[in-house]
């Protein structure tokens, strides 16, 4: 694609968009943006990773987290937050033994 005709579409978004927030652009092999990781290393793919992010998040998870939801989509986020935080340790360990 012509790199004049991505720059026109990105000043295009930024004047619409960039007031709420800062745009973000480049055009290197990897980029990140809102705690995902873009690996753009194979022409017309995309592989997209949050492993960091939330390694992030679960590690400021108190260890004692306990406690009742107050609806079922509570419930099934404590859940899921549970079973993603031991599933990232187990990998943490296999990984440094």
């Amino acid at each position: 694609m012509d790199k004049n005709v991505v720059e026109n579409i990105i000043t295009s978004l930024e004047k619409k968009f960039a007031k709420e927030s800062p745009f973000v652009t480049d055009q290197g092999k990897v980029l990140e943006y809102l705690g995902m990781m873009l690996y753009f290393s194979v022409r017309g793919k995309v592989k997209l990773s949050m492993y960091d992010y939330v390694r992030k998040i679960l590690e400021e998870v108190p260890e004692d987290m306990t406690g009742t939801a107050k609806c079922l989509w509570q419930d099934i986020c404590l859940r899921l937050m549970k079973a993603v935080k031991s599933s990232v340790r187990k990998r943490h360990k296999s990984s440094t033994t």
